[in-house]
């Protein structure tokens, strides 16, 4: 868990989640970019990555390859 590679991974995953909660909170209804409320937005999506890295981090010593971020 305290490599270079652990954290290049366990944030390449954060950052998908983070761009998963911009795509879903932000069209929820329709995607307007101009009545978007951003603040809320982008307060939804670094919760998301930080739970991304959460997981990551409690995955560190479960999955077949130890200090890895994946249960597979």
């Amino acid at each position: 868990m305290f490599t270079k590679k652990f954290w290049k991974e366990a944030s390449e995953r954060a950052l998908k989640t983070f761009a998963q909660f911009i795509l879903v909170v932000g069209s929820a209804d329709t995607f307007n970019v101009f009545e978007v409320d951003w603040k809320t937005n982008l307060g939804l999506a670094l919760g998301g990555a930080l739970f991304s890295f959460a997981t990551s981090i409690v995955s560190a010593n479960l999955g077949p390859r130890k200090n890895d971020p994946s249960l597979v």
